[in-house]
């Protein structure tokens, strides 16, 4: 993943997670995925997998795209 769009995706999964008033616990439990693994997407140190990135935008009621753009988009 290239590092702006690692940064991206670091923003809108903080982002929406924020809105839904979550923890990052609770954003991976929800998405079935370690609350490690969503700490290293936020901070954009990470490589993620298509499996891991539909199971956040499941979690977060948002299509796997969504993920990837910023607000302005």
């Amino acid at each position: 993943m290239l590092e702006r769009d690692a940064e991206r995706l670091a923003e809108r999964v903080r982002t929406l997670r924020r809105r839904k008033g979550w923890s990052q616990e609770q954003l991976a439990a929800e998405a079935g995925v370690g609350r490690a693994s969503v700490a290293r997407i936020e901070l954009a140190t990470g490589d993620v997998s298509l499996r891991v990135m539909g199971q956040l935008a499941q979690a977060l009621g948002v299509h796997t795209d969504q993920l990837l753009r910023s607000d302005d988009e």
